[in-house]
């Protein structure tokens, strides 16, 4: 009598909405790699064009030195790995692994909520005037100091964040999605030679 075959579990497809998804994880880490590379090539120059600034318009010496290039290995660290996060995530949710689904879900949740802000942050920079000292001049002198074209990179490429973001939470939680990472618990099929029911 010949030993019972154990029929092999089908390969869920991959839906569309899962490939986007993990498409748009790879775009925010070249954002971030971007980003920090623009840092460290023009962070120094923005820094000592919006500190000549407030000193220029007598700032205390506190607030010139809190301005920051941004390019420090903590600031760094904090900008690359985000976009690192998300990129090694993004090759697990392409393998179907609910458990990189959630914790893509809970990271891009937060760096949303963290794009989001940047947009507050630099409307409040912008407009601010506290004790005399005039934020929004030191400000313009900083954007001053870099090429046009890095100012609307560092603009499009937040506004690009905050709609990857946005978009990776919700092609995760769509219907084809969910079936794609539900686990199938229904027993292993059985095929017995001969058996063709």
């Amino acid at each position: 009598m010949a030993a019972p075959q154990f029929q092999a579990p089908v390969a869920k497809s991959r839906p569309a909405t899962v490939t986007t998804a993990a498409a748009l994880q790879i775009l925010l880490f070249v954002l971030s790699v971007v980003g920090v590379t623009l840092t460290l090539t023009y962070g120094s120059d923005v820094t000592e064009a919006m500190r000549a600034n407030l000193e220029s318009q007598g700032a205390a010496p506190d607030i010139v030195n809190s301005m920051s290039a941004g390019n420090d290995p903590v600031s760094l660290a904090f900008n690359i790995a985000p976009g690192l996060a998300v990129l090694i995530l993004a090759f697990f949710v392409l393998r179907g692994s609910n458990g990189a689904r959630i914790t893509t879900w809970v990271i891009s949740g937060l760096m949303l909520l963290c794009s989001i802000g940047g947009f507050g942050l630099m409307a409040l920079i912008g407009s601010s005037d506290v004790d005399g000292v005039d934020f929004a001049a030191a400000t313009e002198a900083g954007l001053a100091a870099v090429p046009s074209w890095y100012n609307a990179f560092s603009t499009i490429s937040l506004v690009i964040s905050v709609l990857a973001y946005l978009l990776v939470i919700i092609l995760l939680a769509l219907p084809a999605s969910n079936e794609y990472f539900r686990k199938d618990r229904a027993p292993q099929q059985i095929v017995l030679p001969g058996d063709h029911n």
